[in-house]
């Protein structure tokens, strides 16, 4: 069974998660959510590092458009879907693996719906990707830096994936510029 991971909002998403649950309706059970207070907050390292620790997918719902109630929320979770694709396609994450969606607030049926569908829908294509994906995590060691040539294919790419998270600007609507990733300096 394919492990995903489902990002939510703090607001429209996650009320549709609670109102699921009051209703009592079922998704598949390697569904895991984590609630976030906005999805414009988020880091595209953070998704990324779900798939570094072996997620097979990750869905991000967040509240409709002109609905989310920090106003920014919405265009910034588009803005960071667009970088977390390009970086996933750079390591080799198949498309299938990531998805953008919304919920509107107590929609538990659409939430179910959204959670499934993509869980089952995609669920050949995911696993199939997430199995490639493991053999070439097994066949890196990170810790001591060696290839594994029994193991290895031509397209590694996650040895990157330390270097790239150092490079990512975190994005801080509080005071209004990016900041350079861990011990970075500011920029406009």
């Amino acid at each position: 069974m394919s492990t995903i991971i489902v990002y939510t909002c703090n607001w429209d998403a996650y009320s549709g998660l609670e109102k699921a649950g009051f209703e009592h309706l079922a998704y598949p059970a390697s569904v895991y959510p984590l609630k976030v207070s906005c999805l414009g907050r988020l880091h595209p390292g953070l998704v990324l590092r779900a798939f570094e620790l072996g997620a097979d997918g990750v869905l991000l719902l967040g509240c409709p458009p002109d609905q989310c109630h920090y106003d920014f929320g919405n265009k910034r979770a588009q803005e960071l879907f667009a970088e977390t694709a390009a970086l996933a396609h750079l390591l080799g994450i198949g498309e299938e693996r990531l998805r953008l969606d919304w919920v509107a607030a107590g929609d538990g049926q659409g939430f179910v719906q959204k959670v499934s569908r993509f869980a089952e829908g995609g669920n050949r294509g995911i696993r199939e990707s997430g199995n490639q994906e493991n053999r070439r995590r097994k066949a890196w060691n990170l810790e001591l830096g060696t290839w594994n040539m029994e193991l290895g294919t031509s397209h590694l790419l996650l040895p990157g994936l330390r270097q790239v998270y150092r490079r990512m600007p975190c994005f801080s609507p509080g005071i209004g510029v990016f900041a350079q990733g861990p011990g970075g300096g500011n920029h406009q």
